[in-house]
């Protein structure tokens, strides 16, 4: 708007005959201009301003007080009187001598959950009190409060409509009253009653004009409450002026997107009657995407060349539309423009914030104020973690607060890192699932298990190897360490009144919680402690809301302070201090009043941007039409909302001086598919497909291109990654540092190029450790049966387990067997083959006659015998004993049925090279030299094969049957029976026990199938291919290939815990067998 125009709308307005005045018109039509010309023709006196400027929120007033600033002569602006709301409401309780006392809403969710716990402990909540314990309740019965009291639906006025009806409604009607009673019994007001106190003080006051105020401006508002209303319409009647705009046009092609701020003029003609005169601007003509304003949302859109000053992002992912808006930034500070010339505005403004900061900091940027809530931070993760695990010491819960970076054990005694360690050990080892007092005895039985052990134990666990290493003082101190952690929250434990558990967590700072504990970053030290200090607050709303229930200080469990806790943390935004260099980040609420000469809206998507409309849990939308329509209930519908959504989209993209640019991305953070808003399509739809200048953008780079680099990270890495390409962008640098640089890029390039592996792909190269690992390889050593299948299945994890000696951390689980199904098993065969075996060979046939039963049952009662001392849950293990014995039964059974011609079991375990009391190892001589093996035979038996008596050896097997072509323990057992046996041997088998039916697998001269014997003329073969697995084995293993598997398949292994780490990938695995092949020949 002109000079001319704007001086024309100001002397229409100070000689309008009314005293209200509506303006309404477009986005960018003068509005705000006219408030603040309003202002300054009332301002005769720069220390005494006679017109006060009422705006929608805190950024709103920052934001005018700065363009007043701008415009005053001289330079010099005196307390302007720029106020929100809620702070006129407190300079009215100060006019009237009353002293708001407020509770905030965390105080108010507190006060709440009494409220309701009481009411349904009393039997006075009909519905609700099924659910009175939940935590849903309270934040639902919350949000349905704050809407009634927002529309100024006082609880008679409920009443009235709820008259005759019963249910959800009817309780919400109880804890409105019983909330309502609460705050004035008390005298404390939450903020819509402070609206409320300040309509009826104002209306109080003395008749005639208010000293030093003679003209109200209204700006930037697109609703209000009827109480907001109730304020203005008194002021119309104490001051000369009150000048309301609105943002609305009375045009039929654009009714939807007017469809909310018509409903509020309708609101305001009817507050203010004959009292107020609307006054419509002329359309605007500047703004960069003008053109399009014009026509966003209408019905028919005329067609319209793409804006100069507009620009369309599309980018991959939200990182990459982050780290697109941060070179925005920085391309126009290095333009010279200033950080509050810039606005970054998004719907939901929290849900794009954490990921800015941290691409702000990356590229050296201010961080923008952080606006996540409370219970996202650090300080309320470790206060949730510690009120956690006091509601059943569960042994997660313990973990959690054990590595927490806010736990200081020397708070707790003298304690260091190793007694964390330990403690941590101690409830992984025993298996410690919950429970106050065993975590305590858990350590000390720890530290007396391992002092049994011998020194040199060689099947101890890296883990209790190495708390071996710290000795039993430090375990002795762990139990110490336990008991004192668990006395630092016994009080939450233990329950009480609310403001007892608020003092109690309160206690746990300093004594058990160090804020800023391994922060070094001043800012993040300033950003911790402010944290620190909002959950202060929280707490100090917790025990002030004790009296919710009268005074009966209502007991409060672990559990429910965890719940609230959570539900308050989660709605309070987290305090942020913003630098005055740093760009303003906002949500699209709060920013839209506001003005900036180039402004960014990011992740306009669908489902975003409209914010999906969700339905109450009490107060649904066919009450509010009911309730409007019957009783006239000033609510606001879900058609309201839509056509808000619309118009709260126009405003933004009309916040914009000079550039405006609109950014969605086409997949979320987890790679599914997203789109952009409907509301994209109904701004460009003016331009023809064709002639839209959308932008796409890749996903994050590591070495973009020189135009996308945002960092000196991503500068360094595409220097190194052009090393030696003669680009003539590329810096002079140091080219040792580029080599170091490159190094991940090469290492990557080389991990995934068709050519045969290297050190890249797991193939150890380096002489000192290939001579480190020959140290390992016979003849230096005897290696066992299962460590050879350990690397022929994975020679990773092999490498990771054998060599690195890493070892994943096991949780404890709620196992309740005290020895695997498996050590059983073998435990009970082995006692039944001796004592069957005791007078010599038996008949395998003779398996399923009632004495081999007998003692069969005998050798599960005495192995029971052995365990019951560490049976927790005797029911369960009870029948687990009687499910084995059928499993048994079942196998000796299937062994009488499917005995192989003239099969004796001869012996019970067989063991070579385990030590002294078993034969040596045994020596297989081939292409890895000689290979000196240990292991042990569950059985063998005599059979008859070819006419002549020879050795079956026998391995039992739990689970499933591994593959005799891949697996190399019954060609060790064979050749072992023949290096140590007296008869020749046939062959061996795997037993399968305990699946749905027994199984036999034979890698043998003679099988059993389907009841006849079988002949296997290829079993020398079958024999000599298995065993040159050992000694590939051997191979790979001294000539340190720990990389792609064995046999150059894909991965087979489930639930391997260095899956995450070893890099396997099948599509790599392809591409260099192939090239392995092709190099082979």
């Amino acid at each position: 708007m002109g000079g001319k125009e704007h001086k024309e709308i100001l002397e229409s307005i100070r000689a309008c005959d009314r005293p209200v005045v509506v303006l309404t018109g477009a986005a960018r039509s003068g509005k705000t201009d006219a408030a603040i010309g309003l202002y300054e023709a009332y301002l005769s006196d720069p220390t005494a301003p006679a017109c006060g400027l009422i705006v929608p929120n805190y950024l709103a007033v920052h934001s005018l007080r700065r363009r007043l600033l701008e415009r005053a002569p001289g330079g010099v602006l005196v307390a302007p009187l720029v106020m929100t709301f809620a702070s006129l409401a407190e300079r009215i309780a100060q006019a009237a001598g009353r002293s708001h006392r407020r509770i905030s809403p965390t105080g108010r969710r507190a006060v709440l959950a009494g409220i309701i716990a009481s009411l349904a402990g009393r039997g006075e909540l009909k519905v609700l009190a099924a659910v009175a314990d939940t935590p849903g309740l309270v934040a639902a019965v919350d949000r349905g409060i704050a809407e009634l009291k927002r529309a100024a639906v006082e609880p008679d006025a409920l009443a009235e409509a709820l008259r005759g009806t019963n249910g959800r409604h009817a309780d919400l009607l109880t804890v409105y009253r019983a909330y309502q009673a609460w705050l004035l019994a008390h005298d404390l007001y939450d903020e819509e009653g402070r609206m409320w106190r300040a309509r009826e003080d104002l209306a109080a006051m003395a008749a005639g004009p208010i000293p030093g105020l003679r003209a109200v401006a209204v700006d930037g508002f697109t609703d209000f409450t009827p109480t907001q209303l109730g304020i203005l319409r008194v002021l119309a009647g104490r001051v000369e002026r009150v000048v309301i705009t609105l943002p609305y046009v009375d045009e039929r092609r654009r009714r939807k997107l007017w469809r909310w701020t018509e409903r509020q003029l309708g609101r305001i003609r009817n507050a203010f009657g004959e009292l107020a005169v609307q006054m419509e601007l002329p359309d605007p003509t500047d703004g960069p995407a003008a053109t399009l304003l014009e026509s966003v949302f209408s019905t028919e859109p005329p067609r319209a060349p793409w804006p100069e000053g507009l620009a369309c992002v599309e980018a991959a992912d939200p990182e990459s539309e982050c780290r697109a808006i941060a070179r925005w930034v920085k391309a126009h500070l290095a333009a010279g423009a200033r950080p509050d010339e810039l606005a970054v505005l998004a719907r939901g403004g929290r849900s794009i914030a954490p990921a800015l900061r941290r691409v702000f900091r990356e590229a050296g940027l201010p961080a923008p104020a952080a606006e996540g809530a409370l219970l996202e931070t650090g300080a309320a993760r470790a206060l949730m973690a510690v009120v956690t695990m006091a509601c059943g010491f569960d042994s997660p819960d313990v973990l959690n607060v054990l590595t927490c970076s806010y736990v200081d054990p020397a708070c707790l005694g003298p304690f260091g890192p190793d007694t964390l360690d330990a403690a941590q050990l101690a409830i992984r080892l025993e298996n410690v699932l919950g429970g106050r007092d065993r975590y305590a005895p858990a350590a000390a039985g720890l530290a007396g298990r391992l002092a049994r052990r011998a020194p040199d134990d060689p099947y101890a666990t890296p883990q209790e190897t190495y708390l071996r290493g710290l000795g039993p003082e430090v375990l002795a101190a762990a139990a110490d360490l336990f008991e004192a952690l668990f006395a630092r929250v016994d009080a939450i434990a233990a329950g009480g009144a609310p403001a007892a558990m608020a003092a109690a967590c309160r206690a746990l700072v300093g004594t058990l919680l160090q804020p800023g504990r391994g922060i070094e970053a001043d800012a993040d030290l300033a950003e911790d402690l402010r944290a620190w200090s909002a959950l202060a607050a929280v707490l100090d709303d917790l025990a002030a809301a004790e009296a919710s229930d009268g005074g009966a200080g209502r007991p409060m469990t672990a559990p429910l302070l965890r719940q609230w806790l959570t539900a308050v943390l989660a709605e309070t935004a987290a305090p942020a201090a913003a630098s005055p260099a740093a760009v303003r980040v906002t949500d699209v609420l709060d920013g839209r009043s506001l003005r900036a000469a180039h402004v960014w809206i990011a992740a306009v998507n669908e489902g975003v941007f409209p914010a999906p409309a969700g339905e109450g849990a009490l107060i649904g939308e066919a009450d509010r039409q009911r309730w409007i329509r019957q009783h006239q209930l000033p609510l606001d519908s879900r058609d309201d909302q839509a056509a808000r959504e619309m118009l709260l989209f126009y405003l933004t993209c009309a916040r914009a001086d000079r550039t405006l640019t609109i950014s969605y991305h086409s997949a979320d953070a987890d790679g599914g598919a997203a789109a952009a808003s409907a509301f994209v399509d109904a701004l460009l739809a003016p331009v023809p497909p064709a002639e839209r200048a959308v932008a796409a953008l890749p996903l994050a780079e590591f070495a973009p291109p020189p135009e996308r680099i945002l960092s000196w990270r991503e500068f360094r890495n595409a220097a190194a990654a052009c090393e030696g390409d003669g680009q003539a962008w590329q810096p002079a640098v140091d080219h040792g540092l580029l080599a170091a640089l490159a190094r991940p890029l090469w290492a990557a390039y080389r991990r995934w190029a068709a050519q045969p592996p290297d050190r890249y792909d797991g193939v150890l190269d380096d002489p000192a450790l290939l001579a480190e690992l020959a140290a390992t390889v016979p003849a230096c050593c005897v290696l066992s049966v299962s460590r050879l299948n350990d690397y022929l299945a994975c020679p990773w994890a092999y490498f990771a387990q054998r060599h690195l000696r890493l070892e994943p951390l096991a949780n404890p689980t709620d196992d309740w067997m005290p020895r695997s199904r498996g050590q059983l098993v073998h435990a009970i065969l082995q006692r039944l083959t001796a004592a069957l075996t005791a007078d010599g060979p038996v008949a395998a046939a003779s398996m399923a006659e009632p004495r081999v039963l007998e003692i069969l049952d005998e050798a599960i009662a005495a192995e029971a015998a052995r365990t019951d001392g560490s049976v927790r849950c005797r029911g369960l293990w009870d029948s687990e004993l009687r499910r084995l014995r059928r499993a048994l039964a079942d196998y000796l059974a299937d062994q009488a049925a499917r005995a192989l011609p003239a099969q004796h079991i001869l012996s019970q375990e067989w063991s070579f090279g385990m030590g002294l009391h078993g034969a040596p190892p045994i020596e297989l001589d081939g292409p890895a030299g000689v290979v000196r093996l240990q292991g042990r035979i569950d059985r063998v038996d005599r059979i008859d094969s070819g006419g002549q008596p020879k050795a079956l050896v026998i391995d039992y097997k739990t689970g499933v049957l591994p593959s005799v072509a891949a697996d190399v323990q019954l060609p060790v057992y064979i050749r072992a029976a023949e290096q140590l046996g007296d008869l020749p041997v046939a062959g061996g088998a795997f037993h399968g026990i305990g699946g749905k039916a027994p199984q036999q697998r034979y890698l043998a001269e003679v099988s059993l199938s389907r009841g006849k014997v079988a002949v296997d003329d290829r079993y020398a073969e079958r024999l000599a291919a298995a065993e040159a697995n050992v000694h590939a084995a051997v191979a790979g293993i001294a000539a340190g290939r720990f990389g792609l598997a064995a046999g150059g398949g894909a991965c087979t292994t489930t639930h391997c815990p260095f899956r995450r780490v070893c890099g396997h990938n099948d599509v790599r695995l392809e591409r260099k067998v192939v090239a392995r092949e092709d190099a082979d020949g």
